[in-house]
Parts: structure tokens; sequence; C-alpha cells
């Protein structure tokens, strides 16, 4: 079908005057309409405010007297002081020579008797009140309480009281209203005739427009009283003094007073009218142009042009399979061709941009690490599922904000990711945090600012590295030890040769000076040298040389038992399991406290008193001596230096054993009488790199290796019973072969 086409300089000649003189009539006369009653309302919504304005002035200016009174109820109660004592009356006066509202205090016992007061009137005090409103009111409720307004004879001015319950009593304050009053009173500066005025809970002016119907104590009219808990219900309009006002209210919630704004009706009708002929004046010219304008340019565009601009409506909201009808004007036909191709190409570009951030996100969100994208301003613009649950937020709630509300913790990494955004390098840093739990982590905080073109901003990585810095630190500690084992192995064998030739010397010394038998081979030599050896004899017990010899023999050995207990101790995977006595690996350890802490000489363990108390008859256990040597050692050094860092004067360890018949376990208790552990420390002593110590003073490993040492690889079980001043008692539980 062939259909007729124009050009778009006909089309507009045939129809554009049709299509704008009639709606520009329709659209001039509902305007005038509409701007009249928005200007209309838009005057009374604005006396609306200012009401309210004046509402919440006033309210927040009672609130500081009422928290005020609040603090003098609340250190009167808390403090436990005396309603009628000295110290509360220089409570009271210290309040009410501090804040200029306050005029008078006085207390009042929960018989209705003023048993205190500031300032000072012998006529009032110990007055009766008990019938008084005030006090009634708030010692049958329990709640504060605003009394009606007066006019005070010394100020010559309104005031009001304010009283609040107190434990066995009630506390009131006057308050002076002058400020509320020189408020109200100049609040008119232009002269338009506008009233206002505030009331009490009786309908009596507190303030006024008019100062003199304060001073007079006079009520608002009856036609506009306030009756208590709701608003007058009034008319749009009303008479006020013979004039016709527009009345506005508001309460003050604190109090209950009433705040009043009366609006001249002329006010508002003058300004109404006057808008009112300008937009008809103006819609009366416009319109004239209007049809000047259609002579030269019909209006003919309506129905194509509202065809293509909802197709890119649609467009614009995802639909993109448009069929737009054949236009009669060729120019439109050709735009709505090409808008239908347009919207094709939108359709595959768009695929193919969702199937990519699909793509994207999956690879982003497979991440082990906390992903985060910020724009220059430290502004998130993307968060993978990593960082969600980190924050424990949805990815919507957290783009835009800044990168510290998003996690605290970054906060003080902020300079860094600016200078590294400046100078466009990546940068790197490991960072230890306490969490809010409690628990320390270690993470890689690195950021990488972003180098395409038109893209500005950076992306920050977050890897929680805490398990692999422990390993390594676990692994150099370990290597450290093994250094340190082999050096004592090889120190001990070294101190073994000598030891030993000093052992033999001493027999060979002692069996030559005669002092065990008698030998023809020393008889002979002393004879020809011309030595009695009975006289050589007895002067060597004079001076107690044979003491002196067998001492050094004791020494030597003593050494060579402390050098094979160090062996012992060192010789870390050369041990199979096997069965022991649980005793005697307690002594040897203990052996092996004394020895160490003598060579350190921070202090003696030899001053520190151990009591055994030993179970009989124990079943062997199963381990290797060596690792369980290590742990007793542990504790018992960890027990010394914690007692000595008390400054403990008697230290002392109990060590008890006994055999567990419920676990068939041997049980070995270590406890010291040193300052004991918080609940908070004892729950994490066993925790890698945990520690009490003072820093450069202890890794935290020794008591955690312990821990695993015991639990994983002998099978057992180590607790610790502890809380502060009382000692700490380990408890080792190791399997035993009954």
């Amino acid at each position: 079908m062939n259909h007729i086409r124009l050009s778009i300089k006909r089309f507009l000649y045939l129809f554009l005057s049709i299509l704008v003189v009639l709606p520009l009539i329709v659209i001039g006369g509902t305007s005038i309409f509409i701007s009249s009653r928005v200007l209309r309302r838009e005057i009374i919504e604005s006396r609306k405010r200012e009401v309210s304005f004046f509402s919440d002035r006033i309210e927040q200016y009672l609130r500081t007297p009422e928290s005020i009174v609040k603090a003098m109820g609340r250190m009167i109660d808390t403090g436990r002081l005396a309603l009628d004592s000295e110290n509360t009356g220089l409570l009271i006066k210290s309040f009410t020579d501090s804040f200029d509202i306050i005029t008078s205090v006085h207390i009042v016992d929960e018989e209705g008797i003023v048993v205190n007061l500031y300032p000072d009137d012998d006529l009032f005090f110990k007055s009766d009140i008990s019938g008084h409103d005030y006090f009634r009111s708030v010692d049958e409720s329990g709640t504060p309480y605003w009394a009606p307004s007066y006019i005070s004879e010394q100020l010559d001015l309104p005031v009001t009281s304010f009283s609040y319950p107190l434990k066995g009593g009630v506390i009131s304050v006057t308050l002076s209203l002058e400020d509320v009053t020189n408020m109200i009173s100049g609040s008119d500066p232009d002269k338009s005739g506008v009233v206002y005025y505030v009331t009490d809970q009786k309908g009596v002016f507190i303030a006024h427009t008019n100062r003199e119907k304060v001073t007079m104590q006079e009520y608002a009219p009856a036609q506009i009283s306030y009756r208590m808990g709701r608003l007058p219900e009034l008319s749009e309009t009303t008479e006020y003094e013979g004039k016709a006002y527009n009345a506005y209210y508001s309460i003050v919630e604190s109090s209950g007073w009433m705040v009043a704004l009366l609006q001249p009706q002329s006010a508002i009708d003058e300004p109404v009218e006057s808008m009112a002929l300008s937009l008809l004046v103006m819609t009366i010219l416009i319109l004239g142009l209007t049809v000047i304008m259609s002579l030269i340019l019909q209006k003919s565009l309506t129905g194509p042009l509202t065809a293509l601009t909802l197709s890119t409506s649609e467009i614009s909201h995802g639909v993109y399979s448009l069929h737009l009808p054949e236009a009669r004007i060729v120019e439109l036909s050709r735009l709505g061709r090409s808008i239908e191709n347009m919207a094709h190409d939108i359709e595959d570009r768009e695929s193919e941009l969702n199937e990519a951030s699909s793509y994207l996100s999956a690879v982003i969100n497979s991440l082990p690490s906390i992903l985060i994208g910020i724009d220059p301003e430290l502004r998130i613009t993307r968060i993978n599922s990593r960082a969600e649950d980190a924050g424990a937020v949805r990815e919507k709630d957290v783009l835009g904000k800044a990168l510290p509300e998003f996690l605290p913790r970054l906060s003080r990494e902020v300079p860094r990711f600016k200078r590294a955004m400046a100078e466009n390098k990546m940068d790197v840093k490991t960072v230890e945090t306490i969490l809010e739990t409690g628990k320390k982590i270690i993470e890689n905080i690195s950021i990488f600012p972003l180098n395409a073109e038109g893209l500005r901003g950076a992306v920050i990585r977050i890897d929680d590295v805490t398990e692999k810095t422990m390993m390594e630190e676990v692994l150099i500690q370990n290597e450290k030890m093994l250094s340190v084992g082999g050096l004592a192995a090889g120190m001990a064998h070294e101190i073994n040769n000598p030891l030993a030739g000093m052992i033999q010397i001493a027999n060979v010394l002692a069996g030559r000076l005669g002092l065990e038998r008698k030998i023809d081979a020393n008889l002979k030599a002393a004879d020809e040298a011309g030595i009695d050896m009975d006289g050589l004899v007895r002067y060597m017990e004079r001076r107690d040389i044979p003491d002196m010899i067998d001492n050094l023999n004791k020494s030597g050995r003593r050494i060579s038992s402390i050098v094979s207990n160090m062996l012992s101790f060192v010789r870390t995977g050369e041990e199979n399991v096997s069965t022991h006595s649980i005793n005697e690996i307690l002594d040897k350890s203990l052996e092996l406290a004394v020895t160490d802490y003598n060579l350190r000489k921070k202090y003696d363990f030899r001053q520190i008193e151990i009591i055994r108390e030993y179970g009989s008859n124990l079943p062997p256990i199963f381990c290797e001596t060596s690792k369980v040597q290590q742990v007793f050692f542990n504790v018992l050094q960890n027990g010394a230096h914690a007692m000595s860092m008390a400054g403990i004067k008697s230290p002392r360890f109990i060590i008890r054993t006994r055999y567990e018949e419920s676990t068939s376990m041997s049980v070995a208790e270590i406890e010291d009488n040193g300052p004991g552990m918080e609940e908070s420390v004892r729950k994490r002593i066993f925790e890698p790199f945990f520690t009490t110590k003072p820093v450069g003073s202890g890794t935290g490993l020794g008591l955690s290796v312990s821990y695993f040492i015991i639990t994983e690889n002998q099978k057992g079980e180590m607790s610790v019973e502890s809380s502060p001043g009382e000692g700490a008692r380990f408890i080792i539980k190791l399997p035993a072969k009954r």
C-alpha cells in the first residue's frame, strides 16, 4: 500500500496551528488556578513552619532546665545524699548560680515538707506544700510535672516551675520565662499585623506580641483557647479583636504549652490576587504570540514524534524489539528506521557486555582474596563476595561509601592508598590487626592503581596470611631450636672428655695420697723422700684435703649427670615412643630447670620451694621422653618467670602425680603461687604467638608448642586453671599402661 509522503515543512503548515492554540488556552487558565492555590498553600505552609520553628525553639529552651533538674535528681539519688543535708544544699546552690534560667530550687520530702531550698527563705522553709499540684501530681504519678505560669513579684516577669521525682521526695525549680517573652514580643519586625503568642496549659499568656497581655496575665480568647491534650478545632479563618485572621497552632511537647500565629486574611489574599492578574496578562500575551507563530509553523509533529519518543523510552528501559509504523514524513520515516537499527545494535552489545560482566564477576568472586574497587576519593565502586563476607554487607549497600566506613581497620592505610594513586605505583604491605573479637590476624594489603585510559581509582587486594606467617615463624623457631640443640649437644660432648679426665685424676690423686688404702708404691716413694705416710694423712685430714677431693668427685659426677640430661633433652627425632615413669621425667625436668636458670642469672630456680606429691605405683606412660620433658620444662620455666616478675617472696611449685581410672591416663599437675591470670588471658594461653611478657622477652610459642606436643603428638590432654592472685595450675594427662 502506497502512503502519501509529505515534507516536514508542509506537514507543519497543515497541523501546527490546530494543536497549539487550544492547549495553550487550557494551560494558561490551569496555570492561573494552580499557581494561585500553590501560592496560597505556600504562604500557609510558611506560617505553619514558622509556628513549628517557634515551638521547636521553646522546646529546646525548656530541654536545658529539664536536663539540669534531672541531672540534679540523679546526683542526689545515686550519690545517696539526704534531701535535707548540707551537701544537697550546696549542690542545688551550685546549679542555681550556674544557670541564669533557674531562679530558685527547693526540695520537698515525701510528706510534702520543704526540707532544702536556695535561695534561703525562712518563711517557705519547713512549710507544707503537700496540697499543691506541682507536688501532688509528681508524688502520685512519679513523673515530671510542668506547672502553670504566673508573674513573679520580684522579677515582674512570667515564671513557671518544673518538678521531678526523687527517691523519697520531689525537687522543684522556678524558671524565668523572660527569653520566651523576648522571643515572641519582637517576632513581627516588618509590622505586617501578624500576632504571635504562647499560652500555658490553662490558656494564660506566657508570651505575646503585645507584652502588656503577658504582664496582665490575660487568657487567650475563648474561641481559640487551648484545651488540654489537643489543638483547638477552628475553621480556616477566625476573628480576633474584630479582624479576620488565619490561625496556626503548635504544641510544645515537654510542657504542653501552645504556640499560636494569627495572620491577617488580607496578607494572603492580596499576593494571590496580584499573582493571578500577572499570570493572566502573561497568558494572553503568549496566546497572541502563539497564534501568530501557528500561522507560520502549524503544529503537525505530535503523532510521529510521540511514537519516536516512546520508542526511545522503551529502549532506555531495555525493550529493543521495536517496529515503528511507517511515518508519512520522509525524514521521520528514516529516523524511525535508524532508531530500530540502533535498538538492535544496542541489544547485541548489551548482551556481549552482560556476558563479559558475568564472566568478570565470576572470576573476581572466585578469588580467595578480598577485592575492593575505589575511586580517587576512596569511595567504594565495587567489592567481591569475599569482601561482602568480611564486612557482613551486600555490595549494593556499600557502593559510594567511604572505604573506612566499610572496613574501619583500613583507616590507617588511607595515606598509603592516596600516595600510591598519586604516584601511580603498586604498593604492598603486611599489616597486623587485632579484631573486635580479640583475635590477631596478619594481612597483605596491596593497592593497584588503575592505568587504563579514562579510568581513575585503584583496586585493593587483602590476603589473610596469618597461618602462613605463623607457620614461617614456627619453622624459623624450630630451626633456631635445632641449631641451639645441636650446639648444646656438641658442647656437651666437648665437656665430657675433659670432665672424664678430671674425675679420673681426682680418683688417682686420692689413691696416691693414701686416702683410701695403703699402697706399697706410695710407701716406697714416701720412704725415699723421707716422708711419713701416716703423718701426711694426718696433715691432709687436718687441712680437709680428703673432703675437697671427695667434693671434686661429686661435682664432676653432677656435671656429668647434667650433661647427660642435656643430651637426652636435645635428641629430638631420635627417640621412639616407649614406656617411662612420669615421676622420673618430672625429676629430670626439675634438674634441667635448675641448671637453665643458674646459667641465665636472671633469677635462681633453686630459691623456689619444690613440693613433690607424687603418687605411688603409677603405671608407666607411653611417650617420647625428650618431648614430654620439654613440655614440663616450658611449664616450669614460665611459672618461675611469672613468680619472679610478680615479686613473689616465697615462690613455690607443688607437683602432683596420680592415675585417672576414667581416662586410663597418668596425670601431672604443676601448681605455682604466682600472680595468676585473667579469664581472657587463660582462654588464649595456648594460642601461637600469644604472650603476656614484654616485647623482646618471649615469642609466645612455648606453651602453644607444648600444647601441640601433648594433644597431637602424645595423644594426651593439657589444660590450665587460674584466676587473678590465686596462682596457676597446669594439668597434663598422658596415656598410661596399667
